[in-house]
């Protein structure tokens, strides 16, 4: 059963994509220099009733590996906790 929803749209119209609580969902957006990556997904915690979903936001070059955590925010309470990107 679908638990994330994604929506995109641009010049050729609108579209979605549905993610699990197992899967999360992700999406990408690129520009001519930069990546920018939002990750959703549900964090629970064994032997406890409540679970929180989580998303992380990222920054990347197109020539780095791996990129700079932005931020992650609670999706369930809407905590924002801001990642200091290194310079």
């Amino acid at each position: 059963m679908a638990h994330f929803r994604a929506v995109i749209k641009g010049a050729r119209g609108e579209a979605s994509r549905l993610g699990t609580k197992a899967t999360g969902i992700s999406t990408l957006l690129q520009t001519w220099g930069y990546d920018v990556v939002v990750n959703a997904q549900c964090c629970g915690v064994s032997g406890f009733p409540v679970s929180y979903d989580w998303a992380t936001i990222t920054i990347a070059r197109h020539d780095e590996t791996s990129g700079k955590l932005i931020a992650s925010v609670n999706l369930t309470t809407g905590q924002i906790v801001y990642h200091k990107a290194a310079v």
